[in-house]
């Protein structure tokens, strides 16, 4: 008999949807580790509000913030809930949101460009060890730019320098001034069926390392 997780759990006591997608067991894989430490969660899609209660629940210790652009969602705001009312798609309200994120999922509007701009906007706001998840990425030919865009991340976590001929393995672990910024800080990509996880850190370093990485001197 397969052991429910703490997620399962709280998903079957809130509703959330996300179990019918079969989310949940690797939302656990990958935030099980920052479930006492996360400080700051936000979630794009309030809806009905239930997952920013599975969220709130989960996390013991983080304000959770919901963004949507329905004004009525605010409604689902608690003492630890914050509900941001804002368009995704505006570069500049995702620029106005929270920084200094542990946790960020876009549950929104499912558009691809929606869904490219709030990865290029907000990934550099979120902590390094930090999480940035991507919902509903079925394999289609409407979706198959995000699934390039997010595909080409892995080309950052592998970064090979320019010129670089194989000869000084020592170059491998300590990046030239012209690597960018998404070459520095993407730590990894996870795909699964319809979902992804990337993982905000320092590269080079170890995959595993990366939950492991918090702010100094967070209890």
């Amino acid at each position: 008999m397969t052991m429910l997780s703490p997620l399962d759990e709280l998903a079957e006591k809130w509703g959330s949807g996300k179990a019918a997608h079969n989310y949940l067991p690797l939302y656990w894989r990958h935030f099980r580790d920052l479930r006492e430490t996360a400080r700051r969660v936000l979630e794009i899609g309030v809806s009905s509000g239930d997952s920013l209660r599975l969220w709130e629940e989960f996390f013991p210790n983080a304000t959770i913030y919901g963004v949507d652009i329905d004004p009525e969602c605010r409604q689902h705001a608690s003492e630890r809930i914050e509900v941001i009312t804002g368009d995704q798609g505006d570069p500049d309200f995702l620029a106005s949101l929270p920084g200094d994120l542990d946790v960020v999922i876009d549950d929104g509007s499912h558009r691809v460009a929606h869904q490219i701009l709030g990865v290029q906007k907000l990934l550099p706001r979120v902590c390094d060890g930090g999480v940035y998840v991507v919902e509903d990425l079925e394999d289609s030919d409407y979706r198959r730019p995000v699934l390039e865009f997010l595909k080409g991340l892995v080309d950052n976590v592998n970064y090979w320098p320019k010129g670089y001929s194989g000869s000084d393995w020592q170059l491998l672990n300590t990046f030239p001034e012209d690597a960018g910024w998404w070459d520095r800080n993407v730590l990894g990509v996870s795909f699964y069926r319809y979902i992804a996880f990337i993982d905000k850190g320092p590269n080079p370093q170890a995959g595993e390392a990366a939950h492991r990485l918090r702010r100094q001197g967070d209890t």
